[in-house]
């Protein structure tokens, strides 16, 4: 599943998130991947992605690399709010 987040008033940056579920044996658990572009198809790095399980208020944080790439892993699956941050801008 992908969808689009606007964020960073100022500085309008858009990252897809993909949501993964991989059953295993005695446990299931889920990914988020994505890529953070500006509006000209740029790569923004240094990106701070944090998701919340809304279920367990679980928070995990990511910084996109240099490609303004990230990989949450691990995650139990369920329902998540995230939150992106690039610093520097309001």
């Amino acid at each position: 599943m992908r969808r689009l987040i606007q964020i960073l008033p100022g500085l309008v940056v858009i990252a897809g998130l993909l949501v993964t579920c991989v059953p295993g044996s005695y446990a299931q658990s889920a990914q988020i991947t994505g890529r953070v572009t500006d509006p000209s198809g740029a790569v923004v790095p240094g990106v701070e992605i944090a998701v919340t399980n809304v279920q367990t208020s679980v928070q995990k944080t990511i910084i996109t690399n240099g490609a303004g790439i990230y990989v949450l892993p691990f995650l139990v699956p369920g329902t998540y709010k995230a939150r992106i941050h690039k610093k520097g801008v309001p």
